[in-house]
């Protein structure tokens, strides 16, 4: 190679982060045991370098907004472009997180491309845990973003920002003002570089906001648009374009992933995919999108379950936030929903195979009588019948009585019956279930425990099946209910003073309890397919809250803003105590199964729910 050859070749590495990448760059893998890599660019990678050519081309401060897949190389990249940047020019660059350990990610990455460079930069420098330094002037400082002061005093040419989309969840309290503040510290000129980079947090806040807003790369590398300087280009990769995406299969087994194509709930849109992204290569093969070229959609669609299965839950709404195919899709699936979405999908989907009755239960010389109304008579809706041999009990949750309540928007009174899973004869799971619920109301305290011992009896005989109350708010119902005589959950209190344990009545919810009776219920609406695990809730009005329940930037589950949680927090009760639920024996005080629901005919309208 003659000298003309080495210096053209030095030249293209020393001002193009993509042959400095892929010649002296080194990262490792994820598998660490392999030691330092070379690193070979993948679609998303090469797409950044070409939007980041064309700005350069063009004079333009770059300024680029990306949506992270997950471990697809987007930060591993950007961090390359902060580094090469800084060893090129005399520069000021600045790395900044939602908290301490994203803001750790970059720079360890950079530190591990300065320790094992190989090129010829012309300057010496390091970086250590605090800063970094060049001999040629450069230097790289890292903040976090719940310093609302976080570079605010600096000059820099580089900033580069991650999860920005986070920031609120990772306890910024004013996360756009500390964004706003940081970005005004770089200046509107040529060769200074502004990355913004997240993966999706739902489908609001200042990350989605300038993301939509941007102009999008293909068009601005196709050149419709004229891009302004200061103008942000989004840049984003589905999933189906990268190699990595895809697992070896067998002939065999294509043919099975095509029997199979969205049998399942857990990976349903398989066909949807096919329609929108199927390619037929000159090869005649199909593929999802137009970068792979070692597997084909057989292959694509067996790695998209797998990671579905493995990565994200069982739940699909996860891998679109992950490994999104659409950036539309991203931000709509990346709210923080607390419950698997593919659950929650099933249990929607399964509220056809019930058609629910409503009506009063009657009284009259102690025994019950169950009487048909419409629906704004009704007390009660049953959706499954009581079966003699099966556990029941009644939850609770109240709210503030309706003459104390000065709220706008109160939550509501929220009592279910829940029926306990069991085996039946053929050796099936049957999983537990909403059997009945008092209708959504706002009643004072003594209006409800009248009707909460009515069910607890049509479910339990004379003396009920088990109650158990939520007792921040009982507001005396455990009271009413015990001068009854009926049978109240329990709780053990164990004295630290005095050794001993005692027990009180209802279940007392803190953080701590709260949390815990709602990752039950997460566990069981994740594991609906799993024998001996599961939840059915028949209960339409329920089932919105549920898909409602969110996990707030404090941490805190709760439901979204809007919507209410009580039937949430009240099945969450019942399913924590479930075990001590009640054995129903209607020959030890009378047949009281309504007529409308006894025998096949009652059992087609209301069917158990078999695994």
């Amino acid at each position: 190679m003659n000298e003309d050859v080495r210096s053209a070749a030095r030249a293209s590495i020393r001002y193009d982060t993509g042959a400095w990448f892929s010649t002296f760059g080194r990262i490792w893998p994820k598998d660490r045991s392999q030691g330092l890599q070379r690193p070979n660019p993948n679609f998303l990678q090469v797409l950044i370098q070409e939007v980041i050519d064309k700005m350069e081309s063009l004079g333009l401060p770059i300024r680029i907004i990306g949506l992270k897949p997950r471990q697809k190389g987007s930060t591993t990249y950007f961090s390359a472009i902060d580094y090469t940047f800084l060893r090129r020019q005399s520069a000021a660059a600045v790395v900044i997180g939602g908290q301490y350990s994203q803001t750790t990610q970059i720079w360890e990455m950079m530190k591990t491309y300065c320790t094992n460079d190989g090129f010829n930069w012309g300057n010496t420098g390091e970086i250590n845990a605090k800063e970094g330094r060049w001999s040629n002037g450069s230097r790289l400082v890292p903040e976090t973003a719940n310093d609302k002061l976080a570079g605010i005093s600096g000059t820099f040419q580089i900033l580069h920002a991650t999860e920005v989309a986070r920031w609120n969840k990772y306890g910024v309290a004013n996360a756009a003002e500390v964004l706003t503040n940081i970005l005004k510290s770089v200046p509107l000129l040529p060769d200074t570089v502004v990355i913004l980079e997240s993966t999706a947090e739902g489908n609001s806040g200042e990350f989605h906001d300038r993301f939509i807003t941007a102009v999008d790369s293909a068009d601005f590398l196709i050149g419709a648009v004229e891009l302004q300087p200061g103008q942000y280009v989004r840049v984003f990769a589905p999933w189906l374009e990268f190699e990595d995406s895809a697992v070896r299969l067998t002939d065999a087994q294509k043919a099975e992933m095509e029997r199979t194509l969205d049998a399942e709930s857990e990976w349903e849109g398989e066909r949807e995919l096919m329609e929108l992204y199927g390619v037929v290569g000159q090869d005649g093969v199909t593929r999802l999108g137009t970068s792979v070229k070692g597997f084909d959609v057989w292959e694509q669609l067996a790695w998209r379950r797998l990671a579905i299965h493995e990565e994200c839950e069982r739940d699909k709404d996860i891998f679109d936030r992950d490994y999104p195919h659409s950036w539309r899709v991203a931000f709509m699936k990346s709210g923080d929903r607390r419950f698997n979405g593919t659950g929650l999908g099933v249990l929607r989907k399964r509220l056809v195979k019930n058609v629910p009755i409503h009506g009063l239960i009657e009284e009259d010389k102690g025994r019950l009588s169950w009487r048909p109304t419409d629906n704004n008579e009704a007390k009660f809706t049953l959706f499954e019948k009581p079966l003699a041999g099966r556990k029941y009990l009644v939850c609770v949750d109240v709210m503030t009585g309706e003459t104390q309540t000065g709220s706008e928007d109160p939550d509501y009174n929220s009592a279910f019956c829940l029926r306990a899973g069991y085996w039946n004869d053929y050796g099936k799971w049957v999983r537990p279930a909403t059997a009945a619920r008092i209708v959504s109301n706002r009643w004072d305290v003594d209006v409800l425990e009248g009707s909460v011992w009515r069910l607890a009896k049509y479910y339990g005989g004379t003396i009920g099946c088990k109650i158990i109350i939520e007792m921040n708010m009982d507001r005396g119902m455990t009271e009413y209910l015990k001068a009854r005589g009926a049978d109240l959950y329990a709780r053990e209190i164990f004295n630290r003073r005095e050794f001993k344990t005692t027990s009180a009545l209802g279940f007392q919810t803190n953080q701590k309890t709260r949390e815990m009776i709602i990752d039950l219920l997460a566990r069981a609406i994740r594991e609906w397919d799993k024998p001996g695990e599961g939840l059915d809730v028949w209960c339409e009005h329920a089932i919105e809250q549920l898909e409602n329940f969110v996990r707030k930037g404090n941490g805190r589950s709760e439901a979204a803003e809007g919507y209410h949680d009580d039937d949430v927090l009240s099945i969450a009760l019942g399913l924590q105590v479930i075990e001590q639920a009640t054995t129903y024996f209607p020959e030890r005080f009378g047949n009281i199964v309504p007529p409308d629901l006894r025998g096949e005919e009652g059992k087609a309208q209301m069917p158990g729910a078999y695994t």
